[in-house]
């Protein structure tokens, strides 16, 4: 073997190690670290923190009236979710109690990335499954890479709300994220809907999990449908 092609291995093998070593994982599971965890929404949403109940564990117990939102701007969870090799936000969520609307229409629930003084960028979580009983495992992926275009192909929205706020990149967010978090509308007017969040996960693409102790169901490859921009909350279609 020559010495250059030598070399050329050699640097390969150091970035690999490096990309490696920087997409760690990053798991918030409320038992500590839990300055920064917030309400997040327009659903007079309040937070509190249970000992037990999780999975396992600790957990948060977020209250709104119509729908409920939770944002997580915790030590370790924002900054530069490139170069910390993210490509994936989960979480394990189990509802206490809601009230669906009486036309049936099922809630929906998205997960959100924002960085300081910008509109949020937001994804519809496919696989939501508002009748389960137990835990259940949420995630969206993405690509700190990505342009506009190509987020939105992957059902990443612009998320605008009252007030007024600048319009980041997808790629900027990314590369400078002030909080994450969730949300689910479409509840009953009025109605209290409790929810039960634990182990809010920044994770590399592709990771397999370590197994929970209660059922759980990951979230199909996303589909792609026409780039949008939204309203918060989002509008029934």
């Amino acid at each position: 073997m020559s010495k250059a092609c030598f070399f050329l291995i050699l640097c390969f093998l150091t970035v690999s190690m490096a990309s490696g070593a920087m997409a760690e994982t990053r798991v918030l599971t409320f038992d500590t670290n839990n300055w920064g965890t917030s309400s997040h929404g327009t659903w007079n949403t309040t937070k509190g923190f249970e000992g037990s109940g999780g999975n396992p564990g600790a957990c948060v117990l977020f209250r709104g009236i119509g729908g409920v939102g939770g944002s997580f701007a915790n030590n370790g969870f924002t900054g530069d979710f490139a170069a910390a090799g993210f490509r994936r936000i989960s979480m394990d969520l189990k509802k206490k109690h809601w009230f669906l609307r009486p036309n049936n229409t099922l809630p929906k629930a998205y997960i959100f990335v924002r960085k300081q003084g910008c509109w949020w960028w937001s994804k519809q979580i496919q696989n939501f499954d508002p009748m389960a009983s137990g835990y259940v495992t949420y995630s969206v992926e993405f690509d700190s890479g990505w342009t506009d275009a190509q987020a939105q192909a992957n059902d990443w929205a612009i998320t605008t709300g009252y007030g007024s706020a600048n319009t980041a990149t997808f790629s900027d967010t990314l590369r400078d994220v002030m909080e994450t978090g969730f949300w689910i509308q479409d509840m009953a007017a009025g109605a209290e809907c409790h929810v039960y969040v634990d182990n809010w996960t920044l994770s590399p693409a592709g990771l397999q999990l370590a197994p929970m102790r209660k059922p759980m169901k990951m979230q199909p490859a996303p589909g792609v449908r026409p780039a949008t921009k939204q309203r918060y909350p989002i509008k029934k279609e």
